[in-house]
């Protein structure tokens, strides 16, 4: 009888530890601000590219020069209140080709989480607001092509040795953890997180 309690409070522990192990295991899965890829480049065909910093808001407010010297003031917000706006800094950088074209758009890159939903950037133009915002204000370059004046988009073209180096949007799900990373513009590569 003492043996098979023995037995039954020794299975107890061993469950119990496979579950705490498996439990951080788990929770360590999504890509987070302090993972290790964050930072490395990734080489696809042509181009190198680093997914630099990943931070999570709500609101987000900034302003823009763009080539020409014209001012523009965007305002990002979540889609809704179970969402969130993820930006990650991303680093792009032509080694190889003698030059790049890069065009930097909603199909620029995918985002992947462990449910096999995709997410795509944010257009920061769908976001323009009149005058700039307090509220969440940051500095930062956006990646995406610029509007010349007429309205159109310009990508970026790159000669080798140069890069280009900003923040992309996701509205995604509060928390979500990323899977993939997936860039598409003027080549493509995949990070898994």
């Amino acid at each position: 009888m003492i043996t098979k309690k023995l037995r039954l409070l020794g299975m107890m522990n061993y469950c119990l530890i496979l579950l705490l192990v498996l439990s951080i295991g788990c929770g360590s899965l999504g890509f987070s601000s302090d993972s290790s890829k964050l930072g490395r480049y990734y080489q696809g065909k042509v181009l190198h590219v680093s997914v630099a910093e990943i931070e999570r808001s709500g609101v987000i407010s900034f302003s823009t020069v763009n080539p020409e010297g014209i001012v523009k003031n965007f305002q990002i917000l979540p889609s809704s209140e179970k969402r969130e706006i993820v930006r990650f800094r991303i680093k792009v950088e032509n080694h190889t080709a003698a030059t790049a074209i890069v065009n930097i758009d909603e199909k620029a890159v995918v985002l992947n989480d462990f449910f096999s939903n995709d997410f795509t950037p944010i257009n920061i133009y769908d976001h323009e607001i009149l005058e700039a915002s307090d509220e969440n204000s940051v500095s930062l370059t956006p990646l995406w092509n610029n509007l010349n004046s007429l309205g159109k988009s310009e990508s970026f073209v790159l000669p080798r040795g140069t890069g280009i180096d900003g923040w992309m949007f996701f509205d995604v799900p509060v928390n979500t953890h990323f899977k993939e990373f997936k860039w598409r513009a003027g080549d493509s590569l995949g990070i898994e997180f």
